[in-house]
């Protein structure tokens, strides 16, 4: 055997060994993680669940959810676009938008044959998505009332369409107390900010108005969770390393970051000059320095989770939680 063979031999065993160590310290690693999370422990139960079909728009709320499949919960599954700049349009640059309640109706025209028109924009991190347009008709009505000249398209998601966005959390966030979950909701989300699923305490909102002058209290709809917990003390969130409701398994990978859409108010659409409630909230909720990186200065309230066993949940059911010993 040549020299040049031994060596590149070497290099392929030396090369096999690492890779065969860093997955083994890499699953212990994680291993280790998820054995930092308690039994289960009754923390209280669900006192509100809201969707909100078109994002950005208002909230319906619901006696019960389907959490088995993305499309059974239609959370987000509707989103306006601009067709001039491909990117999407929310209450950041409309705050109006906000005060538009929803209402789903189809319309069938028996046909031999339709075609379906999918648009593909940008939604976060530039990433690429497609969604089925729903027409000129919505399309004017939204131009015309939020008083541009951009050509509106409103889309809809359905299983299937092209993605490239997921449920993962960062690498860096690996470095903390919680574990990189890739959320088993058909590896996809529709149109969230993060993921399909944001929990926060009753109690989170009720200290949060506790320091707020009276002028300036807001309830959960400034928030826009989808799940709403009565019981556990304010900011419990932090803690939870994963929920369980009835036969639904949460895995809680990811703190919710806030920014402007908390000051506008969703019964006016006006945004609060004053930026309250989020002038108080970067007053005590910032993370830590260490994942400044990932956060920068927004302050977090609620927990992002993805769904690992399905079923269905109801208002009222008990909410079990397996706690991190530490939040960050």
């Amino acid at each position: 055997m040549s020299k040049q063979w031994i060596v590149l031999a070497s290099a392929f065993v030396v090369g096999t060994i690492g890779t065969l160590i860093a997955a083994f310290m890499f699953d212990r690693h994680r291993k280790k993680l998820f054995n930092m999370l308690t039994d289960y422990v009754l923390i209280g139960h669900v006192s509100g669940l809201t969707i909100y079909p078109v994002k950005s728009m208002k909230g319906v709320c619901f006696f019960e959810s389907v959490t088995n499949k993305l499309k059974e919960m239609q959370d987000r599954h509707f989103l306006v676009i601009s067709e001039n700049t491909g990117k999407f349009l929310t209450s950041r640059q409309y705050p109006k938008l906000i005060t538009v309640s929803t209402e789903v109706c189809v319309r069938f025209q028996l046909c031999r044959k339709f075609e379906l028109n999918i648009r593909f924009f940008r939604l976060f991190e530039k990433l690429k998505q497609e969604g089925l347009d729903c027409g000129d008709e919505i399309g004017e009505f939204l131009r015309q009332f939020l008083d541009t000249t951009d050509k509106i398209r409103l889309l809809y998601y359905i299983n299937n369409l092209y993605s490239e966005r997921d449920v993962v959390s960062e690498e860096d966030w690996l470095l903390g107390s919680v574990p990189k979950i890739r959320a088993p909701v058909s590896h996809f989300t529709a149109y969230p900010d993060e993921s399909p699923y944001l929990a926060i305490c009753d109690s989170s909102i009720d200290d949060l108005n506790s320091r707020l002058p009276p002028e300036d209290k807001v309830d959960m709809r400034w928030f826009r969770p989808v799940i709403h917990i009565q019981g556990p003390k304010p900011y419990d969130e932090d803690m939870w390393g994963e929920l369980k409701i009835r036969d639904v398994t949460f895995a809680c990978y990811k703190p919710c970051t806030r920014c402007v859409v908390t000051t506008i108010d969703p019964d006016t659409g006006i945004r609060r000059r004053n930026n309250q409630p989020l002038k108080v909230l970067k007053e005590y909720r910032k993370v830590p320095e260490k994942l400044h990186k990932i956060y920068g200065d927004s302050p977090v309230l609620g927990v992002f989770m993805g769904v690992m066993d399905k079923g269905t949940i109801h208002v009222g059911d008990p909410v079990f939680a397996r706690y991190k010993n530490h939040a960050y």
